[in-house]
């Protein structure tokens, strides 16, 4: 691999966080090299300003949003892309159905020091099986909140640069729908903080979901009538 690192262990204890939180941390993820060429690659990405309100959200970012077929034109992030694709070809994976995920869809993210972040939401029900976000740049905690208040966290994790975390989307595990809410926090160090996040968008033409298939139950099944309706298409992610 050159970008993850050569380390990256995405086994049964990741697995296990995703079926019980709905989100798995991954602390350096990335090898030094291949956060250095990432950070690279993203420097000449115009990003605009995020809609401070979409529905009940309320946001302070910057992004960009790069869709295949300009995707397949970044050689470096097709190239995180598969090397992410190629670590949930193997088992455990198989079960959940994540081995037949594809990113087709990459997400840059800054928030500004201080002020940056984003409240409890859920990302869209066009992202199917599950959703990768990188730290790239700064440092910041992503909640797992137990309602859109967010005064009440199921966890929590400070992600610093190198980092990925994993949060479940409609198809994991067969499951209509087990997304969880999550929450972006401000930067906690004096610097911005920049996110890279790959997901497969199933509204696009290219690399359909795969059919679900209600036999097959795991732990997110009960939250399937649980979650809300988002206005997710102006939101940002982690």
């Amino acid at each position: 691999m050159e970008l993850l690192d050569t380390a990256l262990d995405l086994s049964w204890g990741v697995l296990r966080d995703l079926r019980k939180l709905g989100a798995a941390h991954i602390p350096q993820a990335l090898s030094p090299i291949g956060l250095a060429k990432l950070s690279d690659a993203l420097r000449d990405v115009e990003l605009t300003s995020a809609p401070v309100e979409v529905g009940s959200v309320r946001q302070v970012a910057s992004l960009a949003t790069i869709a295949e077929p300009l995707l397949g034109r970044r050689p470096t992030l097709r190239q995180l892309a598969l090397e992410l694709e190629q670590s949930f070809s193997v088992a455990p994976w198989l079960e959940t159905g994540v081995s037949s995920w594809r990113a087709n869809e990459a997400t840059v993210m800054r928030y500004p020091v201080g002020v940056g972040g984003i409240s409890p939401h859920l990302d869209g029900r066009r992202y199917s099986l599950i959703v990768a976000s990188f730290s790239i740049a700064g440092t910041g905690r992503l909640t797992i909140p137990t309602d859109r208040t967010g005064v009440h966290e199921r966890c929590g994790w400070v992600c610093a640069p190198g980092d990925l975390v994993l949060l479940r989307g409609p198809g994991f595990d067969a499951c209509r729908d087990g997304r969880m809410l999550h929450a972006a926090g401000p930067p906690e160090c004096d610097e911005t903080r920049v996110s890279l996040t790959l997901r497969m968008d199933k509204s696009l033409p290219r690399n359909p979901a795969p059919p679900f298939q209600s036999s097959q139950r795991g732990e997110c099944a009960a939250a399937d009538e649980a979650v809300a309706p988002t206005h997710s298409r102006d939101v940002g992610t982690v």
